[in-house]
C-alpha cells in the first residue's frame, strides 16, 4: 500500500553516531514503500483487494446485463403473443369477408336469374294477353290505339295533347 512503508525515529543528537540523519529533530521519517522501490514489485494482498473488486463489479455487470435480457426475453415473447393474436384475428376477418363476398355472390345471381325468369314470364303474359285482346276489342281499345296512331310522342307535351285528343273523341 502507498504510504505504508516502515516509520522510524530519528535518533536524537546523543544518539547520532557516525551516520547523521537530516531530520534529526525528532521528527519520524518514513521509509519508501516497497512500490516506491521497485516498481515491478506487487504486493500479493493488494493485488488479491483489485482482483476481488473487479470481480465484485463485474458480478454486478453481469447480474444487470441478466436482468435486462430477460426483461427483453419476456417482452418479445409478449409482443410475438400479441403479434400472432392480431394474425389470427386478422385471418378470421379476411375469411369472413371471403365467405360473406361469395354469399352475396351467389345472392346476385339468383337476383339476375329471377329477374331474367320474371322478364321472360312478362313477355310470356304479353304474348298471350295481347292476342287475346285484339280478338275481343274493347269498344274503348279500339279508339285509343287510333288515337296513339295519330299522335307522335316527340315529348311529354304531345302526350297530353294526344291524350286530351283521344278523351274528347
Amino acid at each position: 500500500m502507498k504510504g505504508s512503508g516502515l516509520l522510524l525515529s530519528a535518533p536524537t543528537s546523543a544518539e547520532q553516531g557516525p551516520h547523521q540523519f537530516p531530520a534529526a529533530t525528532g521528527k519520524r521519517l518514513q521509509l519508501p514503500t516497497a512500490t516506491e522501490l521497485d516498481p515491478t514489485y506487487s504486493d500479493p494482498i493488494e493485488e488479491k483487494e483489485i482482483i476481488r473488486l473487479r470481480t465484485s463489479l463485474l458480478q454486478e455487470r453481469l447480474d444487470v446485463l441478466e436482468t435486462l435480457t430477460r426483461n427483453c426475453q419476456s417482452l418479445q415473447r409478449a409482443e410475438k403473443a400479441d403479434a400472432e393474436r392480431c394474425m389470427s384475428d386478422l385471418a378470421t376477418q379476411v375469411s369472413r369477408a371471403v365467405s360473406l363476398q361469395q354469399l352475396m355472390k351467389s345472392e346476385v345471381e339468383k337476383l339476375q336469374e329471377r329477374v331474367g325468369d320474371l322478364e321472360r314470364h312478362n313477355k310470356a303474359l304479353a304474348t298471350m294477353i295481347v292476342p287475346t285482346l285484339v280478338r275481343f276489342p274493347h269498344p274503348g281499345i279500339q279508339e285509343f290505339m287510333d288515337s296513339r296512331k295519330r299522335c307522335s310522342f316527340p315529348g311529354f307535351s304531345s302526350f297530353l295533347h294526344c291524350h286530351d285528343y283521344a278523351n274528347s273523341h
